[in-house]
């Protein structure tokens, strides 16, 4: 799988596999849950270090949303993917920066692609924005923060200032009634959960 970094250490059980692919569907980051997914090949597999859906129409899906998010039409996407066996999964995908203008088009941006299982997966990082009335900006962030990234990293990755990321935080820890990122991140992880019970 070439260059890809990951990472692993929390239960990914409940957040399920998290990717960042930019553009072009190069996989630059996965999680231990992220490999296990591409070993297995079932669902994704990597041709090179590009990711792939088994699923002709999910990944055609995959194209076309990663198109629309480097024209700056939208900045996430969700949809269901309906696995061999009956087995459904929430994808989720979510631009991690703003579009930049290139000649000709826009230039492809960097996305945080998750996979979890129905079953037992927090929902996506757009239905915590939407009951939390979170802006685009603190949606990324939070999809970085639950990937367990911190504010330097996640300045990085959005090409924005650590100061930015720290007030993009405070506004979420204020939002989700949270005081520092490892709840936030356990935040993310249960969601939904006391609500199935």
């Amino acid at each position: 799988m070439g260059q890809m970094q990951h990472a692993g250490g929390r239960d990914e059980a409940k957040t399920g596999a998290m990717f960042v692919i930019d553009g072009q569907r190069r996989i630059l980051f996965g999680n231990d849950r992220a490999l296990e997914m591409l070993r297995s090949t079932a669902i994704v597999y990597a041709c090179g270090n590009r990711m792939s859906f088994r699923d002709g129409a999910q990944d055609a899906a995959l194209a076309h949303h990663l198109s629309h998010i480097a024209r700056g039409h939208v900045r996430e996407a969700c949809q269901t993917l309906h696995a061999a066996g009956g087995q459904r999964y929430a994808v989720s995908l979510v631009a991690m920066t703003s579009p930049a203008p290139l000649d000709g088009g826009m230039q492809p941006q960097p996305c945080v692609l998750t996979i979890r299982s129905e079953t037992n997966a927090s929902p996506p990082i757009a239905s915590i924005a939407e009951d939390h009335a979170l802006t685009p900006a603190e949606s990324r962030v939070l999809a970085l923060v639950s990937r367990g990234l911190n504010a330097v990293e996640i300045a990085r990755a959005l090409g924005i200032a650590a100061s930015t990321v720290r007030t993009h935080l405070h506004r979420l820890f204020q939002k989700t009634e949270t005081t520092r990122q490892s709840e936030l991140v356990h935040f993310v992880a249960t969601y939904g959960v006391h609500a199935r019970l």
